[in-house]
């Protein structure tokens, strides 16, 4: 058995004991996929915040520009990448 197969199997053993201390499944694949779909949902939570953020500042700006009478030529933040 090489060094390398004898450390994957290892890291396996202790994913696997960490999963089931955690009440989770035992594969670890299983387990990093479940994590990547809780991280890409997370990551799109956070994109969608940013730009509701950014619009919601963009609108604040246009509306004071026009209760003020100022002109306002500020592109809109879809227009900004």
């Amino acid at each position: 058995m090489t060094i390398s197969r004898w450390l994957r199997m290892k890291a396996d053993e202790e994913m696997r004991e960490i999963a089931r201390a955690e009440g989770k499944q035992e594969s670890w694949k299983a387990n990093w996929i479940e994590g990547w779909k809780i991280g890409w949902a997370e990551g799109k939570a956070k994109g969608i915040a940013e730009s509701n953020k950014a619009w919601d500042e963009w609108l604040r700006k246009m509306r004071e520009a026009q209760r003020d009478g100022k002109p306002f030529d500020e592109p809109p933040p879809s227009s900004r990448r």
